[in-house]
């Protein structure tokens, strides 16, 4: 068990929250924090006001990301919570509390937590300019106190995701065995060795090339393990309707959605239906990004109807959220949802992309997604632990292929219209089902076009 070391305590009090609360006296407020034990996962009471006593109505955010502490106790002036290991960092670190959505003042705490610890890089070998996870104990909180650097070249940091850091190998990094060390506000971690790939003109190793087709195939025996790194990675310039563009925009971008048939029937006997998304755009404010520019991120989500014993209906049983795959470039391997199993694992398990000049092209792919934490989406979809009753239990872990024959290009988005979709319950429990010509549609928006190349 790694010791935690509490150097000092503090509340921040923004004197334009002081202004809101005057104004609206039932918003939850954090006046001090204590730390009540320094174990791997220390204890700590907020007080406060207006925080009530249903602790379902209670959440504890840290660093202004999604991820949050576990609440322990609850009254209307005092919060009993556990910080979750993997959050912890030295420096300062912020929390919020949030009270039936109405957030608190920002509350911070200052952590030692003593030198650096890599635990494993996510891949273990890639080209200059390919983007790496490490996952480590011990980090920083402030981003830039987090120096990686491969045969002593620095790296540049991309992103910081609790205890995850990704980083750009260095360019003028030589290809072969290279040593990795972390350097946290001076003080210096274990070395660990990753092995630089030979630069190859499609910018990932992972990914064959051959003319117009790229190729991919998860060959680590671990669903989902790759993320959407290979899929990120394929870049290359494409003239389509006279426009200069990149096969990324014309055949991933955009908001690709059908509607397909669930394994499993409702309880009057007809074909229960799920809706499968494939989300392919640039944001600039993606969490944990640190480029200060737009970057490519993608997900695949299934939603499944809010009751998945009764047939879906738009209003009185429509989708709601159920299990996906996230990945971005800075953080190409996923890992920014948690499941009750462990992190997640969630990601693409192969593709097959084939164009001819003008861009029209045939694309398959299939990827696991993973239910999140139990009951922590609920306000925004369905919460595993309660769904069916009895007959019908969501898959936590799913399986999604798709086939499409023809990928019309389009300027800003390539257009998918009918394609075989296969989805599959990876537990086993309910099997396989397809669909055989799925309608897709898509969406787009007006300010997509501005991060359009």
């Amino acid at each position: 068990m790694k010791s935690k070391l509490v150097l000092a305590v503090m509340v921040v009090v923004a004197a334009t929250y002081q202004s809101w609360v005057l104004a609206d006296s039932t918003a939850p407020q954090i006046n001090s924090i204590n730390v009540l034990n320094s174990d791997e996962s220390p204890t700590i009471e907020i007080r406060g006001l207006n925080f009530g006593i249903d602790p379902s109505a209670v959440k504890v955010f840290i660093n202004n990301t999604n991820m949050s502490a576990k609440i322990l106790k609850v009254k209307k002036k005092k919060l009993t919570v556990q910080l979750p290991s993997s959050q912890l960092c030295t420096g300062t670190l912020s929390l919020k509390v949030v009270v039936n959505r109405v957030p608190s003042n920002p509350g911070q705490i200052d952590f030692f937590l003593g030198s650096p610890v890599i635990e494993k890089l996510n891949p273990q070998h890639a080209q200059p300019g390919s983007t790496v996870e490490i996952k480590a104990d011990n980090l920083s909180c402030q981003p830039n106190n987090n120096l990686v650097t491969f045969n002593g070249e620095p790296a540049q940091l991309v992103g910081m995701n609790g205890d995850l850091l990704s980083v750009r190998v260095p360019e003028r990094v030589t290809s072969g065995n290279a040593t990795v060390k972390l350097i946290v506000s001076g003080h210096i971690s274990n070395t660990i060795s990753f092995n630089v790939d030979p630069k190859t003109s499609d910018g990932n190793s992972d990914v064959s090339s051959s003319g117009n087709r790229f190729f991919f195939r998860n060959t680590t025996g671990v669903a989902g393990s790759a993320g959407f790194a290979p899929m990120l990675s394929i870049r290359n310039p494409i003239v389509t309707s006279s426009a200069q563009t990149t096969t990324w925009d014309v055949n991933f971008y955009g908001t690709h959605y059908a509607i397909v048939n669930a394994p499993w029937k409702t309880e009057i006997g007809t074909q229960q239906v799920a809706l499968v998304t494939m989300d392919c755009r640039y944001n600039p404010d993606l969490p944990g990004n640190l480029t200060g520019g737009p970057e490519r991120y993608v997900y695949v989500l299934v939603s499944y109807p809010r009751d998945p014993e009764k047939p879906y209906h738009e209003t009185e049983n429509p989708f709601f959220w159920g299990s996906l795959a996230l990945a971005s470039e800075g953080f190409p391997h996923g890992e920014f949802i948690y499941n009750s199993l462990a992190r997640s694992s969630g990601g693409i398990d192969s593709f097959e992309l084939s164009k001819d000049p003008s861009g029209k092209s045939k694309f398959t792919f299939s990827a696991t997604v993973v239910a999140p934490d139990l009951g922590y989406y609920e306000d925004y979809g369905i919460n595993y632990a309660k769904a069916g009753k009895g007959k019908a239990f969501l898959p936590k872990v799913a399986n999604v292929t798709v086939e499409l024959d023809q990928v019309e290009p389009d300027v800003p988005t390539g257009r998918y219209n009918f394609g075989k979709v296969t989805l599959g319950d990876a537990t086993g429990r309910y099997g396989n089902i397809t669909t055989e010509k799925a309608q897709f549609h898509a969406k787009i928006a007006l300010d997509d076009l501005m991060f359009l190349r």
